[in-house]
């Protein structure tokens, strides 16, 4: 108990630290530095983690812990020596955050429910589950893309004194949710600078709940948390670059924010890296000669203190993914199914959710084009006036954003018209190709969010109306009409508004699948736990698992037994050599009911519910 009020007291010191130290002289919103602050020490934890992982010492609640009082340290003597933040509570942000909260605790218990059942759709979900476990059980780091791991193993650590280590699949699952929080958080943030009205900043908490119900939700109910979140730690990237180039944090914070948030998306998820670099690199060289000269020696510095550290950390760790993901390396290519040619279970939906929104982006690139225009313009303009090359102007908050965003978007679409090249070559799978829409929604939102502030100036009722239209559209879905229509008559609607709005339909129907692992699921896997009996050469005695195959994956996860095969057939079960098996665990599916005087047979049952039931062998 001592070390975990430690570790939450050394993270608070940090957190807070980062919140109040000076920025800059203007005044600065609390809500949004809270956003902000929580992703940079997200991003800290991941690379004090990786240094730990290096040099071998232990990662837990108390060597992490030590490095956070250590930072906010560091922190709080900044503050002492250039002072505080002027920080602002502003309405709007704390509406934008209790929405949020609210949308995410909604699909929370939706999904779950009160007793945190377990009901993800992904089975990925149970590997992560185990990642995270792993760090908060064991101390050492499982994989190489650590970095939700590592920000949910902590946590977890941290309760065990209070709820112990078979609940902490509970907590693992609160963090899930806590990330789609941030992930409709850090959308808000973007959009923010751009609500300089009631009305804006009204259409702008209605966008979050807009943009939080697509792809953000499809990764919380699928447990896709490494990969949510780096979409979450992308916005971070943007926000923080934004500053940069448009000088609007001092240096020395700046470029360590944005250095860690860089190296962070190594940690997270290797795939966006390229894109994410590229788009940052443009948006510096495009920032230059909009405010001064492209080769001079404040962009240099400004480009070697962005990537340097970044890019040779990351690839000296995490060098093996690069491999791994490329299509033509030895043996990860299409011929062996491995690298980014394997595939998997996701949402495949090539571009409809992009259709309805084109022209607002097409907009929001044209008007973001022309602000770039207007600022190299006017540094031409105060150039010829000024005569002094010393003097650099500064981009206003909105453009430096959205050049940030513009060139990141750039580099997506090169990409992603690379890998659908491949892709038709069956060197890249579908599985790959698609998950880059998750990071083109967010650019995308945010473009056509500078689109809606447009055209709300300039043709109030169109903005409005647009917002009301997909709202319905929304409720809709929500409510089946496409479905009821066509139930009473089949000859309507043969491609309704669930095909324009492809997402939400999709995240409907697994919202609405509830097979959760309850109560009597997880009432086996404890049983399994308390009651597996090691022998005598300190083993883990061999299991067999057979059910559905959520059941199965999170078998090891839950139990800690390590010695188990999974079977999801009963085919492959007929088959099995039982003669060294020690206990049969079978959940109560379709093969149980169709073979249930075969598997009440095998041997002496010593747990039997509403869900499974557990043989141990003679």
């Amino acid at each position: 108990m001592i070390a975990s009020i430690f570790y939450i007291t050394a993270y608070m010191l940090m957190l807070v630290g980062l919140i109040i130290v000076k920025k800059n002289d203007k005044s600065a919103s609390l809500f949004e530095w809270i956003g902000v602050s929580v992703l940079a020490t997200f991003c800290y934890q991941a690379a004090v983690g990786a240094l730990y992982w290096k040099t071998g010492i232990p990662v837990s609640i108390v060597t992490v812990g030590a490095a956070n009082l250590l930072a906010g340290i560091v922190l709080i003597i900044l503050v002492v020596k250039r002072g505080k933040q002027k920080l602002v509570v502003y309405p709007e942000d704390v509406i934008a955050c209790v929405v949020t909260l609210a949308l995410a605790g909604y699909y929370l218990y939706r999904k779950f429910g009160l007793a945190l059942d377990i009901n993800f759709i992904s089975i990925d979900s149970a590997v992560h589950m185990r990642f995270a476990k792993v760090i908060a059980t064991e101390h050492r780091i499982p994989s190489t893309m650590f970095f939700a791991a590592i920000n949910s193993g902590l946590p977890m650590e941290t309760a065990i004194p209070v709820i112990g280590v078979f609940d902490l699949y509970k907590i693992f699952i609160l963090w899930e949710t806590g990330y789609l929080f941030l992930s409709g958080y850090m959308f808000y943030i973007l959009i923010r600078r751009f609500m300089l009205s009631r009305g804006t900043k009204t259409l702008g908490i209605l966008s979050i709940a807009i943009y939080i119900t697509g792809y953000p939700l499809y990764s919380y109910i699928f447990g896709f948390s490494y990969f949510g979140l780096s979409i979450s730690l992308i916005a971070y990237i943007i926000y923080m670059a934004s500053a940069l180039i448009g000088s609007d944090i001092d240096n020395y914070l700046s470029y360590t924010l944005l250095g860690l948030g860089l190296f962070g998306l190594f940690l997270c998820y290797m795939m966006f890296v390229p894109v994410v670099y590229l788009g940052v690199f443009v948006a510096i060289v495009i920032a230059a000669i909009c405010t001064d000269r492209l080769i001079s020696k404040r962009t240099i510095l400004r480009l070697l203190g962005v990537f340097l550290v970044p890019s040779i950390l990351g690839l000296l760790l995490t060098f093996a993914n690069l491999l791994y993901l490329s299509p033509v390396s030895g043996g990860s290519g299409s011929s062996s199914g491995g690298g980014i040619a394997s595939d998997g279970g996701c949402y495949n939906d090539m571009y409809s959710n992009f259709i309805f929104i084109s022209p607002l982006i097409l907009t929001g690139i044209i008007l973001t084009i022309g602000d770039i225009k207007e600022a190299y313009l006017r540094k031409k303009e105060d150039g010829e006036k000024k005569k002094d090359r010393k003097v650099v102007l500064k981009l206003s908050d909105c453009t430096a954003e959205l050049i940030v965003v513009l060139s990141i978007a750039i580099c997506l679409v090169a990409f992603m018209l690379f890998l659908f090249a491949m892709a038709m070559q069956g060197k890249v799978s579908v599985y790959y190709y698609v998950r880059n829409n998750n990071v083109l929604m967010l650019l995308a939102a945010v473009l056509c969010f500078r689109t809606i502030v447009y055209l709300y100036s300039k043709a109030k009722p169109l903005a409005i109306s647009g917002y009301i239209l997909i709202f319905i559209f929304l409720l809709m879905i929500r409510f089946n009409v496409d479905a009821g229509i066509q139930h009473y008559n089949e000859r309507f609607i043969r491609e309704g508004v669930e095909q324009t709005f492809d997402i939400y339909r999709f995240n409907h129907d697994f919202v609405n699948l509830i097979d959760p692992l309850n109560g009597d699921d997880i009432a086996v896997y404890k049983y399994m736990r308390d009651n597996a009996i090691i022998d005598e050469e300190d083993k883990d005695p061999e299991i067999l698992v057979v059910g559905g195959p959520t059941f199965t994956m999170w078998f090891s996860v839950m139990s800690d037994c390590s010695h188990s095969v999974q079977i999801n057939d009963y085919g492959r079960f007929a088959g099995y050599d039982l003669s060294n098996i020690k206990y049969i665990c079978v959940q109560k599916t379709e093969v149980y009911d169709s073979n249930k005087e075969t598997f009440d047979n095998l041997g002496k049952i010593v747990l039997n519910n509403t869900r499974g039931i557990v043989i141990e062998m003679e």
